[in-house]
C-alpha cells in the first residue's frame, strides 16, 4: 500500500451500484488506509445492514468499515465510486429506549451489526451493558480481553459516528441482566440467535416491576 493513500473515504449506494457491491469495495480496500463509511440511498438500509457488513469482512477486512444510519456524513478524503451523497428520508424509530448487551471485544462487524439495529430502533438512546470481571472470566482467554473501559469508550465512539444523535449509555455488567431490569422505561431489548434465551430471561425478571421488551432479533 502507498503511504499517500488517504485515511478515510465514502461509498455511497444506491439501487443502481448495490449489484456491484463487491467490486466497490475490494476497490476501497485498495484506496484508503483505515476507515470506509457507506452511506445507503434508500429505504432498505436495515435490510441489507448484515450483507455489507459480511461482504466488508471478506473484501476489505483490514478497514474500519462504518454503515451510516442517519443524515449526517463524517469528514472523508476519498469518495469511492461515482455516486455522491443525497440528502435522504430516515424512518421513524420504533422506540425511545433500547438495550443490549454483549462483552464487545475488539469491535468487529459482528458488533457493529447488533449496535446498529439497536441504534436504528431507538430515538433517544441506546443503553448498553458491557461485560465485566466475573461474567468475562468464564470466557476461554478472558485475560486477552480488552480493560472495560476500552470497550465501552469502543461501542459509545461507534454509535455517536453512525447516526444522527441517538446517545449511548454504556456500562460495565457483572451479571447477565444489567441494567435490562432495573430500567424502568426501556421498551425494547436486541438480541442475537446466540442470546435470545437471555433476552427471554430479562422479560421474565422484569414482569414483577415493568412492562416486558420487545424482543428483537437481530440476524446476523
Amino acid at each position: 500500500m502507498s503511504s499517500g493513500m488517504p485515511d478515510v473515504g465514502l461509498l455511497v449506494l444506491s439501487s443502481r451500484n448495490l449489484p456491484t457491491l463487491k467490486t466497490l469495495l475490494t476497490t476501497a480496500a485498495q484506496s484508503v488506509t483505515t476507515r470506509l463509511y457507506i452511506r445507503v440511498q434508500g429505504p432498505c438500509l436495515d435490510s441489507v445492514l448484515p450483507s455489507l457488513y459480511l461482504q466488508s469482512s471478506i473484501h476489505c477486512p483490514q478497514l474500519d468499515v462504518r454503515v451510516l444510519l442517519g443524515r449526517k456524513i463524517p469528514k472523508y478524503a476519498r469518495l469511492i465510486g461515482e455516486e455522491s451523497p443525497q440528502d435522504l428520508s430516515v424512518i421513524p424509530p420504533k422506540y425511545k429506549k433500547v438495550v443490549l448487551g454483549g462483552t464487545f471485544d475488539r469491535l468487529h462487524n459482528g458488533h457493529k451489526v447488533l449496535l446498529s439495529k439497536a441504534a436504528l430502533l431507538a430515538s433517544e438512546s441506546v443503553v448498553c451493558g458491557v461485560t465485566d470481571k466475573a461474567m468475562i472470566q468464564k470466557k476461554s482467554l478472558w485475560e486477552l480481553i480488552e480493560p472495560v473501559s476500552a470497550r465501552i469508550r469502543a461501542v459509545e465512539d461507534f454509535i455517536a459516528d453512525v447516526s444522527d444523535s441517538v446517545v449511548c449509555l454504556a456500562e460495565p455488567i457483572e451479571d447477565p441482566f444489567g441494567p435490562s431490569t432495573r430500567i424502568p422505561d426501556l421498551e425494547a431489548i436486541v438480541v442475537s440467535q446466540e442470546t435470545i434465551k437471555g433476552g427471554e430471561a430479562v422479560n421474565r425478571v422484569r414482569k414483577a416491576s415493568f412492562v416486558f421488551l420487545m424482543i428483537n432479533l437481530d440476524l446476523i
